[in-house]
């Protein structure tokens, strides 16, 4: 039988390159009230390929091109239940886990059952998807379960492009040329600033703390009185605590960015549509945290107003148009500096698009790829009004 090939894209590859600084991979947890139909939750998954295939897929590179190609997909070897007193412990365990590109399955999940609920753990390659494309394929997973329990027709779902060019299609040469000629803060990333690490443990961990709903409204307002965001104050919380643990003064911050905001259609683009904001204040990053808040703000409307978040992208596209795979693979391995400090915020979790038929979801957060010492990021995920940031690392 002819196995099915599917394009691998731009950062596709460029998540494949990462590996030498994270283990990318995005991982997300759900606690449920009460017992999932695990039968019904493998039959979704297995639907869920014919909407998304490369999770069943493995990458596969020539000199000339990369590609997916359709491997085996069998949804008993990708879910694992087990039954404990302590689901936490087996959560916290298997969170850390990660897939392969070159052997598949791309996806992985855990239920971890007590004696009354369950709690799920997925975890997706990130070549496959950014956080916002992995939020819309959990609630594609999602959808189909609830349709196949209440004996529904399943929802139909229009699943768009995975290729760049989504983002660009709006855009001239005359626009694209413009893109090009802006300038870009990208050298920001080599600022040879990075966290001092203790004798770390041969196996990655991930540290989360959660602000709960009530300061989580209290920040929200506090926020909203100084016409700033919450991401804002994440940022400003993250510069303030760098510069006082380093002793530095100011540290540029690249966050990560969702171009879906360029692409005009409403289709759900299972793909990495990313690029970085660098809030990079200098050394005067203001006397307190009202100061720093209102330098943060300032920074990135201005960054948000620019075209630079889309030119790394856009010399990637054109890169990978003019030189075959493994060359172009190379000249961006070369050049490119990963930061070694960064953020990124995965936004909200919406509770009506991971609902499950018949379940109530207690608590639900996502973060991003576990960081190889000296590589250190923090996240962050919202679940009905409680943030949750978490540290993810390997620190040997």
């Amino acid at each position: 039988m002819i196995k099915k090939k599917y394009n691998a894209e731009i950062w596709d590859t460029m998540q494949y390159i990462f590996s030498d600084f994270n283990d990318h991979q995005i991982h997300c947890v759900i606690n449920f009230d009460n017992h999932i139909d695990e039968l019904c939750l493998k039959k979704s998954l297995k639907k869920s390929k014919q909407l998304f295939p490369l999770i069943g897929a493995n990458y596969v590179e020539t000199f000339f091109k990369a590609y997916w190609q359709e491997g085996d997909f069998n949804v008993d070897d990708i879910v694992k239940i087990i039954e404990t007193k302590y689901p936490e412990n087996e959560i916290e365990n298997f969170v850390v886990s990660r897939t392969y590109e070159n052997i598949g399955s791309q996806v992985l999940l855990l239920i971890a059952r007590s004696e009354i609920k369950d709690s799920i753990c997925i975890i997706i390659n990130h070549m496959l998807c950014d956080g916002a494309g992995f939020k819309d394929y959990i609630a594609i997973v999602a959808s189909i379960y609830s349709s196949f329990k209440a004996g529904e027709d399943i929802k139909a779902f229009e699943i768009g492009s995975r290729n760049l060019e989504a983002v660009f299609n709006n855009y001239n040469i005359f626009k694209k040329i413009k893109i090009l000629s802006s300038s870009s803060k990208l050298s920001k990333y080599n600022s040879k600033v990075s966290m001092v690490f203790d004798k770390g443990t041969e196996k990655p961990f991930i540290v989360r703390q959660d602000i709960d709903k009530g300061n989580f409204i209290a920040i929200k307002k506090y926020a909203k009185a100084m016409n700033a965001t919450v991401n804002d104050i994440i940022v400003a919380a993250y510069i303030r605590v760098l510069d006082k643990f380093l002793n530095i003064k100011g540290v540029p911050i690249p966050c990560a960015l969702n171009l879906r905001k360029y692409v005009k259609d409403e289709k759900l683009h299972l793909t990495n549509f990313t690029s970085n904001l660098i809030c990079d204040l200098g050394e005067e990053i203001g006397e307190n945290f009202d100061e720093t808040l209102l330098k943060v703000k300032k920074t990135m409307d201005k960054e948000k107003n620019k075209y630079s978040p889309l030119k790394p992208i856009l010399m990637l596209e054109i890169i990978f148009k003019i030189f075959p795979y493994k060359i172009a693979k190379y000249i961006v391995m070369k050049n490119f500096k990963n930061p070694l400090i960064a953020m990124t915020n995965i936004g909200i979790i919406d509770n009506e698009k991971i609902n499950f038929y018949g379940l109530k979801v207690l608590d639900a957060f996502m973060t991003g790829s576990i960081k190889k010492k000296p590589y250190f990021q923090i996240s962050a995920t919202t679940f009905n009004n409680k943030l949750t940031l978490c540290i993810n690392l390997l620190v040997l």
